[in-house]
């Protein structure tokens, strides 16, 4: 803070952004200095101010974790739920990188906890997909809709079944048996079977010949 007070004595500007959009305000929200957004809020400086991903300050601190700066910034009127350009919420943030206090923070102050990103992804997918079981609680609790990991709810039981298999062997394995299955399937619908079994039908049978499955 004291370093501030200096620079703005200096007539330096506190809401000048770097190349990215960032703020002093994204920087203190990040380090979760509570001082020094005090003292910029003091300077004037807009507290929701977005960087050029459209992470707010309230944003940076749920990414980092920063739970005393998500309760000042709460304290400020700062909307807990505005998203970044790519869609992740907070709540997003906060569970991607397994901040466990910053998420039951968030859930506390009745942020929804389901909201995914432009791509569809939910906030409880990563703490899924990396074995974060307090955090899969929070959303558990939350009754959230757990979503479907297929290297969890697929690959690891399989490489358990065979004692600890390399996941990227288990890998492997699913994906054979999966083009083993699909050139099946090709196998069977093909045209040169089906004039195959046209041809052996009884005469008079209604021809299903090009009635190919979909």
């Amino acid at each position: 803070v004291d370093a501030l007070k200096f620079l703005k004595k200096c007539g330096c500007d506190m809401t000048t952004a770097a190349s990215d959009g960032a703020t002093p305000l994204h920087a203190a929200a990040q380090e979760g200095q509570v001082d020094a957004l005090k003292f910029l809020k003091k300077c004037g400086c807009d507290m929701t101010t977005a960087a050029n991903s459209g992470a707010t300050p309230m944003y940076a601190a749920a990414q980092k974790g920063q739970v005393d700066a998500l309760k000042y910034l709460k304290q400020c009127g700062c909307d807990m739920t505005t998203p970044a350009s790519d869609g992740a919420t907070p709540v997003y943030a906060a569970a991607y990188n397994g901040h466990l206090k910053a998420l039951e923070f968030l859930k506390q102050c009745g942020c929804d906890m389901t909201t995914a990103n432009n791509n569809g992804t939910s906030p409880a997918y990563f703490p899924k997909l990396n074995g974060n079981v307090e955090i899969m609680k929070v959303f558990e609790d939350s009754d959230c809709p757990i979503p479907f990991v297929w290297r969890v709810d697929i690959l690891l039981p399989i490489r358990n079944a065979f004692g600890g298999m390399p996941v990227a062997d288990v890998a492997l394995f699913v994906w054979v048996i999966v083009v083993v299955m699909d050139a099946c399937h090709i196998f069977a619908s093909s045209p040169a079977l089906l004039l195959l079994n046209n041809a052996t039908s009884k005469e008079g049978e209604q021809s299903h010949l090009f009635s190919y499955p979909y």
